[in-house]
Formats: C-alpha cells, sequence, structure tokens
C-alpha cells in the first residue's frame, strides 16, 4: 500500500512541479537609473552620480559602488554582501534614493530602481512576419492583435517589442505662422487700442459740456433766485418768527440808546471845544463817535442778518411767510446805518479841510504841535488823567498858535482862560460820558478796551489791514452767479465780526506818545478803507434777502438738482481720470502682450491637445419608447487632421485660432531608426519574459501553443522562435532523465554480472525508480523545482541509492545461499546490515550539511542540488530497509545456491593485493601521499565558473560598423551580412 501511494505522489509532484533552468537566484545587486535630458557626461557625475553614491554608500550591507556617467543619464550599481536579504535592501535604498531626490536638478526625471534577478532574461525571443503585410500593416497587427493575444497566457509578464514602426504625430511650431497670428493680434489691439482712446476723448468732452450748462443754469438760477423764496417755506414757526423780531427790536433799542449816549457826548464836546475855540478837536471827535456808532450798527445788522440765515438754513420748511416783512425792516435799519456811516464819511472829510484852512495861517512847526496836541487828546480817551493833561497841553499850544496869529493877545488872554476852565470841566465831562458808553458796550456784550491799557499803534494797524484784507475777500466770493458764493461770501463777514469789534474798541485806547504823524494817517486811511469794504455789506445781506425771498420748491429741489449735478460732474471728472491712467497702464500691458508667445509653448499646446482628446460615458437617458441611451462626452482623434483642426483660442476680435494656425502637424515614424528582419524580410521581434512565479517551461509550452493557434487562424502568418528557455531546459531535463535511465539500467546490468540470476536484479530495478518517485515526492513538498541542479542531485542519488540495496539484496541472498530460508534471511539480511548502510547514507547527508550555513548565491545554487541527493540517499535507505526485504522473502524463496567463480577469483585477488599493501606500508603511504598532493595542484590550477560553458544549437553574430558611418549605411551592411550567411 505504501508503495502504491508513494508512485501516486511522485507521478503528481513531477506533473505539478514548475521546470527551469536554474533555481530561484536572488543576485546581490541593485541598479538605480537617473536620466538628466540633455546632460554632458561630466554634469552628470557632478549634480547625479556623485550625491547617489554618497547617499547609497552609507546603506548597509554594501559591499561595492559602481556608477556610470554618461549622455542624459547616469547609472549606479550597488553590490551586496551575500547573504543580503534584497527586499529589505530594496527598502533601505528606495529611502536613501528618495533623501536625495529632492537635491537633485529639476529637470532630472525621478530614478529608477531595478534589481538584478534571473527573470530579466527573456524566456523567448520570436520573430513575426505575415504575407502580404509591410512593416506599417504588421506594425498594426501585431501590436492590436498578436501581442494581446499572447500577454493572455498564463505566467507572461510582459513582451518587448523590437522593429515595430511606430507612427506618431509631430506638431512643430512655425515661426511664420506665428508671425501672422501676432500681427493680426497687435492690429487688432490698436484698433481696440483706438477705440478705447476716443470713448475717453467723448467722455471728457460730456464731461466738460456738462460743466460748462451747469454753470449757465447755475448762473441764471442765481439770477432769478428771489422770485420768492420766503413764500415757498411751509410749516409752524410762529415762535421762530416772534424770537427773530424780538431780537430785532432789542437791537434797534440797543443802537438807539447807544445813539443818545453818543449824541450826548457829541454835544458835551461841541460846547467844550467851541468854548475853547478847537473846531479842530470837535470835528474830528464827532466824526469819530458817528464811525464807532456807524461800524456797531453795521455789525449788529450783520449780526442779525446771519442769525436769520442760520435759522432758515437749519430749519427752512418751518418759516412762516409773515418773516419777510421782519426781514425788510431790518433792511431799512441796515440802510439807516449806511446813512449815518455816510455823514460820519463826510464829518471827516469836513475834518481835513478844516485843518487844510488852518494850514493857511499857521506855520508847519505850529501845525505840527497842534496836531501831536489834538492826538494826545484822541489817545487820552476816556482816561481822565490822560485827559486833563492832554487838554492842558492842547491849551496850551493853542495859546501859542493864537498869540501868533492874534496880534492882541491882551483880548483873548481872558476868553483862553476862560477856554482852559471849560476845557477842563469838558474833559471831566467827557471822561465821564466815555464811562457810561464803555458800560453801555459792556451790558450789549461788547468790549472796545481793557482798563487802562494801551494798544500799541503798529499792532492795531496789521489788525485793520487784515480786516480789510479779508472783507474784501468776503466781497469778492460774492459774484451773483450762485446761492453758493453768496453763503460763501456771508459766512466770511460773520467770521470777520469778532476782528472787527475789537478793532474798534481798540480805536480809543492807541497809544499814540512817539509815534508819527503818517502812522496816525495810516491807521485814519485804513479807517476810511475798512469804511469802504463795509459798504458792500448791505449789499451782500440785500443779495441773502433778495435770494431767499420768494423762492419756490421746485427751485429749492432745482438747487439741490444743481449741487447733485456739481457732485455728479465731479466724480465723473475723477472717475475719468481714473480711467485715463487705466487706459495707459493697459495700454502698456496690451502693446507688450499683443501677442500669442505665451499661449504658444509646448507644454500649453500639449495640454490643450490632451484635453480635447478624450471620451468618456456621461450616463443613460430614456427616450419615450422606454429605450436607454447612452451619452458620451468628447471625442478623440481619429486623424491628424483632427489634430490639426483642434481648436486653441476663440476671441471675438481675432475669431478662431487652430492648431493648423500657429503649427505643422505630420505624421512620421521610426522606420528608418527600427531594423529587424527574417529570412531577408522586414519582421519584428519580440521578446517575451514570465512572471517571477510562473515556471519557465510551462510558460514556454503555453506561448508556443498560443502561437499555434494564431498561425491557424490568421493566414499568412509565420513565427520563427529564435530562442525558448523552456525548450533548452527541456532539453537538458530529457538529457538529465535518458542519463538517469541509462545510469539505472547500467546499474542493473553490473549486478545482473555479479549476481548471475534475474529475481535480485529485479528487485534492485524496482527499488531506483520507486527511490527517485520518493526523493521527487519530498522535493515536490519543499518547494523545490525541476532544474539543473536537482536533476543534477538526482543523478548523482541514483548512483548511491542503488547501493542500499545492492547490500541488503546480497546480503539477504548470501544468507539465503547458507541455507536459511528466504523470509528469516530477509529479515537478518536486512538487520545484519541496516547499521552499516544507515551510517553510510548519514555520513554521505552530513557532507551536504555545511551548505545550510553558506548565503547568497552559492546557497541558492548548491542547496537544491544537496536537498535532492539527501533525498535520493533518504529514500533509497528506506527502499532498501523495508521493500526490498520484503520482495526478497517471496522472490528468493525458490532460489538455490550458486557458486561464483569470478567473484572467488576477484576476492582472491583483492586479498592478496591488500597483504601486500600491509606488508609494504611506507610505499603504501607515500603513494597515497603523492596522489593527494597531484590532486590538490590539480584542484588549484582548476577555473572556477559558476556554470560551465554549455553548447546550443544557435549562433549570434554582433556587426560593429565605423563611427562614421550613418544608420543606412549600417543597415545595408547588416542586410550584406545577413545574405552571406544565408548562403550557407
Amino acid at each position: 500500500m505504501a508503495v502504491i501511494v508513494v508512485i501516486v505522489l511522485g507521478f503528481i509532484s513531477v506533473t505539478r512541479m514548475s521546470m527551469d533552468l536554474l533555481p530561484q537566484i536572488s543576485l546581490p545587486y541593485l541598479m538605480i537609473i537617473t536620466t538628466y535630458p540633455g546632460a554632458s557626461p561630466e554634469k552628470v557625475e557632478a549634480e547625479i552620480s556623485e550625491p547617489m553614491e554618497n547617499a547609497l554608500g552609507t546603506v548597509s550591507n554594501v559591499s561595492n559602488v559602481l556608477s556610470v556617467s554618461s549622455e542624459n543619464f547616469s547609472l549606479v550599481q550597488l553590490e551586496f554582501e551575500d547573504g543580503t536579504d534584497m527586499d529589505s535592501a530594496m527598502v533601505k535604498v528606495s529611502s536613501a534614493v528618495d533623501q536625495v531626490s529632492g537635491n537633485l536638478p529639476d529637470t532630472a526625471q525621478t530614478p529608477t530602481i531595478l534589481e538584478i534577478s534571473m527573470d530579466m532574461i527573456a524566456t523567448m525571443y520570436i520573430a513575426v512576419e505575415r504575407e502580404g503585410y509591410d512593416i506599417y500593416d504588421l506594425s498594426d497587427y501585431i501590436e492590436n492583435d498578436f501581442v494581446p493575444y499572447v500577454e493572455r497566457q498564463d505566467g507572461v509578464a510582459s513582451i518587448t517589442k523590437v522593429g515595430l514602426v511606430e507612427k506618431t504625430v509631430q506638431v512643430e511650431l512655425n515661426q511664420r505662422k506665428i508671425n501672422d497670428l501676432n500681427d493680426r493680434i497687435l492690429i487688432k489691439t490698436n484698433n481696440a487700442l483706438e477705440d478705447a482712446r476716443k470713448a475717453l476723448r467723448d467722455a471728457q468732452k460730456k464731461v466738460d459740456d456738462g460743466q460748462a450748462e451747469l454753470e449757465k443754469q447755475e448762473k441764471s438760477f442765481g439770477e432769478t433766485l428771489a422770485s420768492g423764496l420766503f413764500g415757498a417755506f411751509t410749516g409752524n414757526a410762529d415762535q421762530l418768527a416772534a424770537s427773530l423780531q424780538d431780537g430785532i427790536v432789542d437791537t434797534y433799542n440797543q443802537l438807539s440808546e447807544l445813539g443818545n449816549i453818543l449824541d450826548q457826548i457829541s454835544a458835551e464836546v461841541d460846547y467844550a471845544m467851541a468854548e475853547a475855540g478847537a473846531d479842530v478837536r470837535d470835528a474830528y471827535l464827532n466824526a469819530a463817535a458817528k464811525i464807532v456808532y456807524s461800524y456797531y450798527a453795521v455789525l449788529n445788522a450783520q449780526t442779525i442778518y446771519e442769525s436769520v440765515a442760520n435759522e432758515l438754513i437749519s430749519g427752512y420748511n418751518q418759516i412762516q411767510p409773515e418773516l419777510a416783512e421782519e426781514i425788510q425792516k431790518a433792511q431799512l435799519a441796515v440802510n439807516d446805518s449806511s446813512v449815518g456811516l455816510q455823514e460820519a464819511i463826510n464829518a471827516y472829510n469836513e475834518l481835513a479841510e478844516t485843518l487844510n484852512a488852518a494850514g493857511d495861517t499857521i506855520t508847519p512847526e505850529m501845525q505840527a504841535e497842534l496836531g501831536q496836541a489834538i492826538q494826545a487828546v484822541i489817545a487820552a480817551g476816556t482816561d481822565y488823567v490822560k485827559a486833563q493833561q492832554a487838554y492842558a497841553q492842547l491849551v496850551s499850544t493853542l495859546m501859542t498858535v493864537a498869540a501868533q496869529v492874534a496880534p492882541d493877545l491882551a483880548d483873548l488872554q481872558d476868553e483862553f482862560n476862560k477856554a482852559v476852565t471849560d476845557a477842563n470841566q469838558a474833559g471831566a465831562d467827557l471822561g465821564a460820558a466815555q464811562q457810561e458808553m464803555q458800560e453801555a458796550l459792556i451790558g450789549m456784550g461788547i468790549s472796545l478796551y481793557n482798563g487802562s491799557s494801551y494798544v500799541d499803534v503798529n499792532h492795531l494797524r496789521e489788525q485793520l489791514e487784515l480786516a480789510q484784507s479779508g472783507l474784501e475777500d468776503a466781497a469778492g466770493l460774492y459774484d451773483g452767479s450762485s446761492i453758493a458764493s453768496l453763503m460763501s461770501a456771508v459766512s466770511r463777514v460773520a467770521d470777520l465780526i469778532p476782528q472787527i469789534y475789537s478793532i474798534i474798541g481798540a480805536v480809543p485806547q492807541v497809544d499814540t506818545t512817539g509815534s508819527s504823524g503818517d502812522v496816525i494817517t495810516e491807521i485814519q486811511n485804513g479807517l476810511v478803507g475798512l469804511q469802504d469794504v463795509v459798504d458792500n455789506i448791505p449789499a451782500m445781506l440785500e443779495g441773502l434777502q433778495s435770494a431767499f425771498a420768494s423762492l419756490t420748491q421746485g427751485q429749492l429741489d432745482a438747487a439741490v438738482a444743481f449741487s447733485t449735478a456739481t457732485t455728479q460732474l465731479s466724480t465723473a471728472q475723477t472717475q475719468l481720470e481714473a480711467a485715463r491712467e487705466q487706459y495707459e497702464s493697459a495700454r502698456e500691458t496690451a502693446l507688450k502682450n499683443a501677442n500669442a508667445d505665451a499661449l504658444l509653448k509646448a507644454s500649453t499646446l500639449s495640454q490643450m491637445i490632451y484635453a480635447q482628446n478624450f471620451s468618456m460615458p456621461a450616463g443613460y437617458i430614456d427616450d419615450a419608447n422606454d429605450e436607454s441611451w447612452m451619452l458620451r462626452i468628447g471625442d478623440e482623434f481619429e486623424t491628424s487632421d483632427e489634430i490639426a483642426d483642434a481648436l486653441l483660442v476663440d476671441m471675438d476680435e481675432i475669431g478662431t485660432v487652430r492648431l493648423s494656425d500657429v503649427a505643422d502637424v505630420t505624421v512620421e515614424d521610426n522606420a528608418d531608426e527600427s531594423y529587424a528582419k527574417l529570412n531577408g524580410e522586414q519582421a519584428v521581434v519580440l521578446s517575451i519574459y514570465k512572471g517571477s512565479a510562473a515556471g519557465t517551461n510551462a510558460v514556454s509550452k503555453g506561448v508556443r501553443d498560443a502561437i499555434s493557434e494564431l498561425e491557424e487562424r490568421d493566414v499568412g502568418l509565420h513565427v520563427s522562435v529564435m530562442m525558448d528557455q523552456g525548450q533548452y531546459i527541456t532539453l537538458i531535463v530529457n538529457d538529465i532523465v535518458k542519463s538517469m535511465v541509462l545510469g539505472a539500467l547500467l546499474a542493473i546490468v553490473i549486478l545482473a554480472i555479479f549476481l548471475k540470476d534475474v529475481r535480485p536484479t529485479v528487485l534492485v530495478a524496482i527499488s531506483i525508480p520507486l527511490s527517485v518517485l520518493f526523493a521527487i515526492v519530498l522535493m515536490y513538498f519543499s518547494n523545490l523545482s525541476l532544474n539543473i541542479m536537482t536533476l543534477s542531485g538526482l543523478s548523482l542519488g541514483i548512483g548511491m541509492l542503488v547501493d542500499n540495496s545492492i547490500v541488503v539484496i546480497e546480503n539477504i541472498f548470501r544468507l539465503r545461499g547458507h541455507g536459511m530460508t528466504a523470509p528469516r534471511a530477509a529479515v537478518q539480511g536486512a538487520k545484519q546490515v541496516a547499521g552499516a548502510i544507515t551510517s553510510s547514507t548519514v555520513t554521505t547527508i552530513c557532507v551536504f550539511f555545511p551548505m545550510v550555513f553558506t548565503s547568497g548565491t552559492v546557497h541558492e545554487l548548491l542547496v537544491p542540488m544537496g536537498m535532492s541527493i539527501s533525498f535520493c540517499l533518504v529514500a533509497s535507505l528506506v527502499v532498501a530497509m523495508t521493500v526490498v526485504p520484503a520482495a526478497s522473502s517471496t522472490l528468493l524463496r525458490k532460489m538455490k545456491p550458486k557458486e561464483n567463480s569470478t567473484i572467488t577469483k576477484i576476492q582472491d585477488i583483492y586479498g592478496r593485493t591488500l597483504t601486500w599493501c600491509l606488508e609494504h606500508k611506507l610505499l603504501s603511504l607515500a603513494t597515497a601521499i603523492v596522489l593527494l598532493i597531484l590532486c590538490v595542484i590539480r584542484l588549484v590550477t582548476m577555473g572556477i565558473v559558476v556554470l560551465p560553458e554549455m553548447n546550443g544549437d544557435d549562433i549570434q553574430v554582433s556587426i560593429v560598423t565605423p563611427e562614421e558611418d550613418t544608420r543606412e549605411v549600417s543597415h545595408e551592411k547588416a542586410g550584406q551580412i545577413m545574405e552571406a550567411i544565408m548562403s550557407v
């Protein structure tokens, strides 16, 4: 039963074991290939190879680093120590390459790591040709039909094609076409810029026309503004109107009181100065009082009007029409103040005439003294002490003048004495009157001076000039064209009111001590000039009252519209300026970019062509008949014409720009670069590679079957197998099997010669194949494949496995010859030699035990052979101890002992030889030592190779042509050599 099980398992194992040329060998080599387009060997070495060597040299178990730097690529080869786990080494090398990849040049490609193995050798090389097919048709057939069919076979990993002509679409930019397109773009750009410039000019003209029209309408609107402002306001403003009316009445009362005070002062001064003969003083003071009165009245009226204007602006829709009457009353007051101001100016003129008249009888010196005395009185103001001193000086001066003018001084002495007394009294009265006026003005909120301090005359002159200039500016703001100019003028006057108050209050307290007459004259002239400017204030107020007199709501809306229009025009002008700046910037950029250079780049064109060359499903839709239709998006290019017609850009001004407008699209092939012929005809050579887990012989058989099917299906197809590892392995295996069979037969023949009996010879013949099948079963479950090494081990094992069976059968045969029964002879014969054959087998197996400690290629090559030999010896021992005795107990039952004279003679010869050697021990040992030395010498001088040279049935010829030969010349020479070979 056990024999049957071994036989069945043996045949199953043989059919399922993979067949290869060599065992699976992991070579301790890795290669790192890095492409660097356009780089010279020196640059590749400096920027690729050296950084790679430095980074990879630190990887553990690396024994040697070899680098090759060539044009456009770098190759770094790593050799590891034997026994290195290449899977772990691959991980470490990948990590080191990733670290150095970041420092490589940008144009360098990603490094590729390759592990060198026996699978890199192609399993098969075949040449394909087909009758009636040119190279283009043959290439299409192989690419689309032949290769896909062969690749579907089990164990086929990849197929490399040599001689296959590939058609490619070449897109080459045409500079002439690009220049034409750029010219079109530039023309359209200039036209667009011209249109934009024209649009800017038109917009500027519209803004200018709008501004002119607005100014015209505003002027017309300002001239007719007085048609009914106050009549158009609605709402309740009774309280406001009453308040304004009360304010106007109070102002009139204050003006009247001030007028009375000034009249009283004027009367008293007139009386005192008349009595003293001081007509000049009287006239001057009277004029000064009237000027002060007129200024105050005008400015107070201005304050009223300013208040009215502010109230109108803040509450224009609450003012009643009755307010117009109160405004007219205020206007009359202003007119009255203007009349008083004119009278003051006339009095001042009279004073000037009096002074001029006095100049006819009084000498210039006297005039100067009299002027200084008068100025001193004016400067004294309401200061009583200074006023008395000034009047005393004035009286003294007058007396001196009178002595020169009137010859009869005695007659006038009493009058001047009385004038002195009256002047003193008048001075006192004047001081009191001025004090009363000051208190009255303070009660009205106006301070004319600050106590007894005096104002510097030069400072007063500067302040006077500033006030006059401000009023002139205010008057210049009002040109009657618009409400805006009128309100600006009024606002400016309102700002100047406090300054004018200060100037008026400072006039009485000017310190004229040491001042020249020119300074006083300048101040006087300044006051007159100030009065002239103030005369314009009523006109402004009249314009304000007139402007707001009769506005309608529509006119107010128009005013708002004018303001809005002004703002809009200003905004439009600002936007126009921004647009003009933007236009200039855009113009410069547009002229710079008025070309298609940015678009016409190889990468950009490639992306655009790739983006249009697609077709993909987009789902299904159902029609009215419930039929489903699949939708597809896009359409792949079918011809080169479709590629040339690919749309690049569509611009309104330029139109559509297609690929043919900027580039030349042509179809090219590599026929001149590829060269492969079979029997003188163009062919394609295919290299077929198997997978790492597939058996070479199985892949070869599958491919051959597929080729046979294709040759039957496709008429005219011829496939020639140029190299087939599977076939080569089959030949080797067949040779080894033949050797094994022959060895077994020889062993049986020799055994038959010595035993001179068929039955023991048959026992040995049975034990040989049974031991081999048992060994194959052990090999199958040990994941060993049938290859040169394992089959060689089986061949060696056959010679040794016969030994155990021969020893057992010979001992059984001997015992049987001594008269022992067959069963007992079988048991005793096996038992007697069991120890001997077991120890012999174990010692033989122990020879291969050190291979367990080897590593690398030696381990991968020799261990399978050692294991196959060991399995054979174990199988032979088991068969010799079990099958042979069992079979002998049956087959040798009827055998009779026979005398073997040949064996007896050989034993006698061996006995005599052994006796001689024992008698001559020294010579025997010397002969053995000499033979040992000769063997060692021969062993040292022998070459060592992994595999011995093997002869095949093919010849390979390598042709090297001179460097100056072109590709076409080299192809021609190769064809001539092929013809010469075929003629053999």
